[in-house]
């Protein structure tokens, strides 16, 4: 039975380390939630990123939360990356009463050529 105090978006943010700096990205003013900020690339887990792929026990998929930062990043500002590891998690309510639970990790990338989606005006 689904339970909605059991329900959340899971999302995976990616803080990108490449010579000791990090890349921080500005999201477009049309953004419904922190439009404007500096933010690091990421987004939400769907079902369709892991439904699709083979299970890798006859009952769990594994590497999801790392094969969405892949996705997100690839996605979000054009790079690969490497060497993912977890830094926190939190917990956001959004404007919309839906409870977001929020896993920040970070990674290697792979390449310099950022090439930012258009939810993304700028970097640093």
């Amino acid at each position: 039975m689904y339970d909605k105090n059991q329900a959340h978006y899971v999302t995976a943010t990616v803080i990108l380390v490449k010579d000791g700096k990090f890349l921080i990205c500005r999201r477009a003013e049309w953004e419904k939630a922190f439009p404007g900020k500096w933010t690091v690339p990421g987004g939400k887990l769907e079902v369709l990123d892991y439904a699709l792929r083979e299970k890798d026990t006859g009952s769990h998929w594994y590497n999801v939360l790392e094969d969405l930062a892949k996705r997100e990043v690839s996605e979000e500002v054009g790079l690969k990356i490497k060497n993912i590891e977890y830094v926190t998690s939190l917990i956001y309510i959004r404007s919309d009463k839906i409870p977001s639970l929020i896993v920040s990790l970070w990674a290697e990338p792979v390449g310099e050529n950022i090439s930012l989606c258009n939810a993304l005006t700028d970097y640093k």
